[in-house]
């Protein structure tokens, strides 16, 4: 019988035992193209089953996502670490789109299974092309840290702003960034202040990074004046260098 990879460890796995000739993980839950419905018994292609209308792949993702913490912990227990695996191999498979963002995670990372920065990149394409946010956000991370792809930062800003569009704190944090940056676009510190203002003054970060962009756009009195209550709110979150740049702000305010 031939031999195909096994997705934990890259190993060979007999098609035949379906057991990984490596690290011994089977992988016959993923033979064929459907998969039984734990709720009726039929086969099944799609996450929804067509017959009694459960959701399979959410059945499987829940069975599998604690996968990720597992990975994380210095002391495992293997065999349940090798059947969230595979409960959300299976997820995957049916193409649900959160256990294909969890397993993008897993193979860009190296989190339970050998590391494949590609294979990481194609199941969070596929999970994001799903509305999936958390998908756009870790898709637009790969793009713009250059996992399992060259770094784009025009396409990273894409999937930034989709994610953003599902109210996702982190992307809306980066696109800003990007246009204090100039990272894919033209430096545009009003654009940047109008992203970070998104996130309220209770993100110390935001706030003080809004503050360096009203200094960037000239000392006039109005900038000032906003780049002194933004600091202030940075200062409130001990963020590095805040209080000093509040009380630059505040001795130009003086004079």
């Amino acid at each position: 019988m031939g031999l195909v990879k096994c997705p934990k460890c890259g190993g060979s796995i007999s098609a035949h035992t379906h057991n990984c000739l490596h690290c011994g993980f089977v992988t016959n839950v993923l033979d064929g193209d459907k998969v039984a419905c734990p709720n009726c018994g039929t086969a099944s292609s799609k996450s929804v089953c067509k017959n009694c209308n459960y959701d399979i792949g959410e059945y499987y993702f829940e069975k599998g996502c604690d996968l990720l913490d597992l990975g994380k912990r210095a002391f495992r227990s293997v065999s349940k670490e090798n059947e969230s695996l595979r409960n959300l191999l299976i997820a995957a498979k049916l193409g649900q789109p959160d256990a294909l963002n969890m397993l993008g995670i897993c193979y860009r990372d190296g989190i339970v299974v050998k590391r494949d920065e590609e294979r990481g990149l194609d199941c969070l394409e596929k999970a994001a092309l799903e509305d999936c946010s958390m998908a756009e956000f870790n898709l637009a991370c790969c793009y713009e840290l250059g996992k399992g792809t060259k770094i784009n930062y025009r396409e990273a800003l894409k999937w930034y702003i989709k994610a953003a569009r599902h109210h996702n704190k982190d992307a809306i944090f980066n696109i800003g960034n990007f246009y204090m940056q100039g990272y894919g676009v033209n430096v545009d510190y009003e654009q940047a202040i109008e992203w970070f203002e998104k996130l309220g003054e209770y993100d110390y970060e935001a706030q003080y990074c809004a503050g360096i962009c009203y200094l960037n756009l000239g000392l006039t009195r109005q900038n000032l004046i906003y780049a002194e209550k933004c600091f202030r709110n940075g200062a409130r979150g001990d963020i590095e260098d805040a209080r000093e740049k509040l009380d630059f702000v505040r001795e130009l305010l003086r004079r």
